[in-house]
């Protein structure tokens, strides 16, 4: 009777890791086949959100670079109006004070 107790024994464990191979195999093959759907889906995304930064970051590049040339311009233009300063004070202690018109009487 031993015998026939640890092969059915032997029988029930060798059919229930044959029945959790299988149900394991179902699974990720099921799961596999959905993931992939949803994949495809976030990739499509994914892409079009890596051409979205491309062109954010070529509009920002470019945005750099012109400010990088209002600066260069803000910067000559400040030398200018201190230049042009300096020249207005120079001429204006050169010249003698023009003495005033008397009001003509009438």
């Amino acid at each position: 009777m031993a015998e026939r107790f640890t092969a059915d024994l032997a029988f029930i464990i060798i059919a229930l890791l044959g029945a959790a191979a299988l149900g394991f195999l179902i699974g990720y093959y099921a799961r596999k086949a959905m993931k992939c759907k949803r994949c495809a889906e976030l990739e499509d995304n994914n892409n079009s959100l890596r051409q979205i930064i491309g062109s954010l970051e070529s509009d920002k590049t470019a945005l750099k670079h012109k400010i990088e040339k209002l600066e260069a311009d803000e910067n000559e233009l400040k030398q200018r109006i201190t230049k042009l300063e300096t020249e207005a004070i120079a001429r204006t202690k050169r010249r003698p004070a023009r003495p005033k018109k008397p009001p003509l009487a009438t």
